[in-house]
């Protein structure tokens, strides 16, 4: 399995910081691909 990581923080409102992720993997086995996008709340 192949994936890349790009981890992100984004500025809400000039006050809040928002921690985002986006993952995309590939499984050259199974020939399939999957894009996850993660956001941290708390």
């Amino acid at each position: 399995m192949i994936s890349l990581l790009y981890p992100k923080t984004v500025k809400l409102f000039y006050r809040y910081t928002l921690p985002v992720s986006a993952t995309a993997m590939w499984n050259n086995l199974q020939e399939y691909g999957a894009l996850q996008v993660a956001v941290k709340l708390f």
